[in-house]
């Protein structure tokens, strides 16, 4: 294991003599960049222990389809450092991928943003981002720990992917991403912290298996936000619980729909800031709310129905009513409200049946219920 710092004779990674030591990087070598001697072009991919370019005010481009495989020792150049881009840099050419495949280490990327798709892949791997994580396209985590301390933001139509070990939101730090993903039934935890995880795609925006599936929602908000007439599916598996789920598409008239699931729990889902109609519809299963907040407004209906052919049921848990809707349209066909009597359309709504009380709750009952919060 050597520590290699770059001088550029020339932008050939590949060379030694732009090394000192003269020596081409392997995976088990920490790389180091701090000038701006004739910038690195890569042409095929490449390996290193640990990728360090604080102070570095060049450029690393890629001018083929290599990528960059750092095996992540967690006591690289600077104590902790597995990758750091320089804010003084240009990044750019990268649209294959960063894979990170050591024991962890510390992220910074300094206002950077990456192109690349960003892998993280060993059991024993733990790696922390050290500030704001921004990158245009996706990330998968296929096995071992990503502790998420500051906000972390991929591509508005690209995936973040979850196929085995642990993800931990901590510090309040939010996530954006296109869809979530985590169907793979390998062991998984999942920490949310009280962080917002934003959604801006459409399509199954987010799909969760419970199998082997450890879920501590915290005090957590799944945010649905594409604004396009496209429906948009949040489906999770077996018997889940969430925090906070909330449609905030504005003027955007794409469904809601509620996949598969057996037992899902949602805390607070809340639909009431829509300027457009729209329906939110329930596929299969039984989804259970400590509290449903919504409401749509004059002419701009939020029809309540189900997806599909099976019979739903959506389920009050937890003491008290469901007080605060209004302006809902109730397609009841195939969908159950449980228990009847508890769920009150308000005095604008139309449609009846399946559990509905089509009118407001009266104010003493309200004070027994629970909207969303929010």
């Amino acid at each position: 294991m050597a520590t290699l710092t770059w001088i550029g004779t020339t932008t050939n990674w590949g060379l030694a003599s732009n090394w000192s030591p003269a020596q081409v990087p392997t995976s088990a070598d920490d790389v180091i960049f701090n000038n701006a001697a004739n910038c690195i072009a890569l042409s095929s991919g490449t390996a290193c222990n640990s990728l360090d370019f604080n102070g570095y005010t060049g450029s690393f481009t890629s001018v083929g389809t290599g990528g960059v495989t750092i095996s992540g020792s967690n006591t690289g150049t600077t104590t902790g450092v597995s990758l750091r881009l320089s804010s003084g840099m240009t990044i750019s050419g990268f649209t294959t991928t960063f894979a990170l495949v050591g024991v962890g280490g510390y992220i910074y990327c300094n206002g950077k943003t990456f192109a690349s798709l960003i892998t993280f892949n060993n059991a024993a791997g733990v790696w922390s981002t050290q500030d704001v994580f921004t990158s245009s396209n996706a990330m998968t985590i296929t096995a071992g720990t990503l502790n998420i301390n500051y906000n972390l933001t991929i591509g508005t139509t690209s995936a973040f992917t979850f196929t085995a070990g642990t993800i931990n939101a901590n510090n309040g730090a939010n996530i954006t991403s296109g869809t979530f993903n985590s169907s793979a039934a390998n062991v998984r935890t999942l920490n949310m912290g009280s962080s917002n995880w934003t959604l801006t795609s459409t399509g199954i925006v987010w799909v969760v298996n419970a199998t082997s599936m450890t879920l501590n929602c915290g005090q957590s908000k799944i945010i649905v936000t594409n604004t396009s007439a496209t429906a948009t599916t949040f489906s999770s598996t077996g018997s889940l619980t969430y925090y906070t789920i909330q449609y905030a598409r504005g003027g955007g008239a794409g469904s809601l729909i509620f996949g598969s699931t057996t037992n899902t729990t949602i805390t607070n889902f809340i639909d009431n800031t829509s300027t457009a109609a729209h329906s939110i519809q329930f596929q299969s299963g039984q989804w259970n709310f400590y509290k449903f907040n919504v409401r749509g407004t004059a002419g701009q209906l939020i029809t309540i129905s189900r997806s599909g052919t099976t019979s739903p049921t959506i389920a009050k848990v937890g003491l008290g009513i469901v007080p605060y809707c209004d302006y809902l349209n109730i397609v009841s066909t195939g969908l159950t409200s449980s228990p009847a009597n508890t769920w009150y359309a308000g005095a604008n709504s139309t449609g009846s049946g399946g559990g509905w009380v089509m009118t407001a709750a009266l104010s003493s009952q309200s004070l027994l219920g629970g909207g969303g919060v929010g």
